[in-house]
């Protein structure tokens, strides 16, 4: 818990990128929820990771949470405010337990997760649960690594109607994983690089604009 109520130390020049409950929002804030794994943020470790990112992107407003934030409040007159839910390490399970016992109430969620669980019957059991937790527009990543995950997801995706970016088609391209440079240790490197992570963002935005913007 400690973890997620640290604020981030970023320099975000449009929205201010909070961990959950790190400081009050302005009453007419458009709330966004990532929920996800490293791929969406991972906090410093030493000797492998020394920033509070996305991992493999070079700093964090590179990473696709701030992209999309960024793109997002371009577009809206009201603060865009991003809220993280890494879970227990990003895996399913710790997920839904931190949002069904936290009242975040956001107005859009960007799901991404799931790398970290072994595809297996209680995957099938946790995963649709994280979908249909919250009725406000959703936006779904499919699995960076699994094409399996990801078949799943966007199956589940299609049945409920979900915007859903495919990231295997994105990770497909070597050039947008931290092998292109500029990480070469493996735990880092397979992740998105810059390029990896504008890709995955102008995917969500894309939707966000399809789908959610004339709601708001």
């Amino acid at each position: 818990m400690n973890f997620l109520r640290r604020r981030l130390n970023s320099a975000d020049t449009t929205s201010q990128l909070d961990f959950i409950n790190s400081r009050p929002f302005p009453p007419d804030a458009f709330k966004v929820l990532f929920i996800g794994d490293s791929l969406m943020i991972h906090g410093q470790l030493k000797g492998v990771w020394d920033v509070s990112s996305g991992m493999a992107a070079s700093r964090p407003e590179n990473d696709y949470v701030h992209l999309v934030s960024k793109g997002l409040q371009e577009e809206i007159t009201r603060p865009a405010e991003a809220l993280y839910n890494n879970g227990g390490n990003g895996r399913l399970r710790e997920i839904l337990e931190y949002i069904q016992v936290r009242n975040l109430a956001p107005d859009m969620v960007i799901i991404q997760g799931g790398e970290n669980d072994t595809f297996d019957r209680q995957f099938r059991e946790y995963y649709p649960q994280l979908l249909d937790f919250y009725a406000c527009p959703r936006i779904v990543l499919g699995d960076w690594f699994s094409k399996d995950k990801s078949d799943y997801s966007g199956s589940l995706c299609r049945e409920r109607g979900l915007p859903f970016v495919n990231l295997c088609d994105i990770s497909a391209d070597k050039q947008n994983s931290g092998w292109g440079g500029p990480y070469d240790r493996k735990d880092v490197a397979s992740h998105p690089n810059d390029s990896g992570h504008a890709a995955i963002a102008k995917g969500v935005l894309a939707r966000v604009k399809a789908m959610v913007l004339q709601n708001i």
